[in-house]
């Protein structure tokens, strides 16, 4: 599933390794190939009540509604994936669910 050199891949490195580390926070992968636009992975994040989705494309990563890729930011691929991470965190603490780092990074998961 994971294609070297993206936005896609860098990003579901890290939140499959911080999902490994948090038990807590139920989750499901789901791929959707599309002759037209190369297709995407879905993954959906739940704890509690609360559940954020999340859209994987090679250049591009949605959480919710918050849009993370490199067009005209000049950021890296994994600044990008960072960021994403960083944002879906903060989105799954909404739930008041202990326990889970607020300063995630590629060191801390």
């Amino acid at each position: 599933m994971i294609q070297r050199g993206s936005t896609h891949a860098e990003f579901e490195r890290l939140v499959r390794q911080f999902l490994a580390t948090h038990p807590q926070i139920g989750h499901e992968w789901h791929r959707v190939d599309s002759v037209l636009t190369g297709g995407r992975t879905e993954l959906i994040c739940a704890i509690g009540n609360l559940e954020v989705p999340v859209t994987l494309r090679d250049y591009q990563i949605v959480v919710g509604d918050t849009d993370f890729e490199d067009f005209g930011t000049g950021k890296s691929e994994a600044e990008i994936a960072n960021d994403a991470l960083a944002f879906l965190i903060s989105s799954l603490q909404a739930s008041g669910a202990p326990g889970l780092n607020t300063h995630a990074s590629q060191r801390d998961v």
